[in-house]
């Protein structure tokens, strides 16, 4: 498809090729809204890159797989550090064969930002989506991601701010557009309260018990380490049915349990289950919005573990704990995520109407008009499209 010439009237509406390039599930699914959003009335915006079924759906034709490099913690990426680098030049090489108008890498940073460094080298155009957590970890990386991108799109309030001293207008931009998730989870007071529950679980045949939610994580090494942790506290619930969410790319062998594991239902059980345990991850922001009271949970491999602890510069690990600023949400890492002490957490959380579970909903109802407005994806589309090389 040919390029628009730098006499086009109406650049947004000028002919450009996007290359979006998402890592794991969480970036495949903001990735497939923001396509949706860029062929919204957009017939001749082309979309090629790297990601996973939500972006293929949108329209985004694939040349590499998710599944093919979400690894998680510095262990698990050494592992698979063949896969990952053989991945990282497949998509080198079909950006070199398809010369995009504008890259867009979306959150992802450890292969990102190798990526962003590559294609500036080649002169092409980089924005950047949900930016990597520099306020948590190496706030020295700032500088080298300020050169590395034309635009960086930014989801929490606070990061806009972290990232100013380093802006250029036109050469580096930092907007803030607002938290995906608002476009995607409505506003509920009380997560139990909904008539249907009753109807969703014998669709699901489950029995007459309120749920629990167990969320196990969406990778392999996370599964293998927080699913018999958390099976072996849900047993301790006899009046309740523990539920696991299937990830998205899993497959029930996954999870080696006699508890049912329902798929393509997660946002199901944050309406429905009466409380969860969650491991530490995007889904906690989520089921905060969802008003669904929940414990933040985590194991990972010791030299992982021992690594982050050393990194880490901030108090906290569950988004909405950072964002309020304050332990909302019991935080159960490493040696604390035990089967007992994950009991003890629920029991309180469960303990009638002078228990935790109301406390967390009235510390959630502050986080939306805090995270902005709806329409995140759209204003990353609206910008890719006004910054495309296409229209210079």
């Amino acid at each position: 498809m040919g390029k628009a010439t730098a006499h086009s009237e109406n650049p947004i509406d000028a002919a450009k090729t996007i290359y979006l390039v998402a890592g794991e599930a969480s970036g495949d699914m903001y990735g497939g809204d923001v396509a949706a959003a860029l062929l919204e009335g957009q017939s001749n915006t082309v979309l090629r890159g790297m990601g996973g079924d939500a972006m293929a759906a949108a329209g985004v034709d694939l040349v590499a797989h998710i599944r093919d490099a979400s690894f998680m913690g510095f262990l698990e990426v050494l592992m698979n550090l063949k896969k990952i680098r053989r991945t990282l030049r497949a998509v080198k090489s079909d950006i070199r064969t398809v010369q995009p108008d504008r890259v867009l890498t979306i959150d992802y940073p450890g292969f990102n930002l190798r990526l962003a460094a590559w294609c500036k080298r080649q002169g092409i155009p980089v924005d950047h989506y949900i930016s990597p957590q520099v306020w948590a970890w190496k706030k020295r990386r700032i500088p080298k991601i300020a050169e590395l991108f034309d635009r960086l799109y930014v989801i929490l309030p606070f990061e806009q701010a972290v990232y100013a001293p380093h802006t250029h207008p036109g050469r580096f931009e930092v907007e803030f557009v607002g938290h995906p998730l608002l476009d995607r989870i409505p506003e509920r007071t009380d997560p139990t309260s909904d008539t249907s529950a009753s109807n969703w679980s014998a669709s699901q045949n489950l029995d007459s018990r309120p749920v629990l939610g167990l969320f196990p994580g969406s990778r392999p090494q996370e599964i293998a380490r927080m699913l018999p942790v958390l099976e072996a506290a849900a047993l301790a619930f006899p009046s309740h049915q523990a539920v696991i969410a299937g990830a998205p790319g899993r497959k029930r062998s996954d999870y080696p349990t006699a508890l049912p594991v329902l798929f393509d239902q997660t946002t199901s059980i944050f309406q429905h289950a009466e409380a969860a345990w969650i491991t530490s991850g995007t889904a906690t922001l989520e089921a905060a919005l969802h008003g669904l009271p929940h414990i933040i949970v985590y194991k990972t491999s010791w030299t992982t573990y021992q690594i982050a602890r050393r990194l880490a510069n901030v108090p906290f690990i569950g988004l909405a704990n950072l964002i309020l600023g304050r332990a909302a949400v019991p935080e159960r890492i490493q040696v604390a995520c035990t089967a007992a002490q994950l009991t003890a957490d629920m029991r309180k959380l469960l303990s009638g109407p002078g228990g935790s579970a109301n406390q967390q909903r009235a510390e959630f109802s502050s986080l939306r008009s805090t995270l902005g407005g709806h329409g995140a994806a759209h204003r990353v589309a609206q910008g890719l499209l006004r910054d495309s090389r296409a229209s210079a």
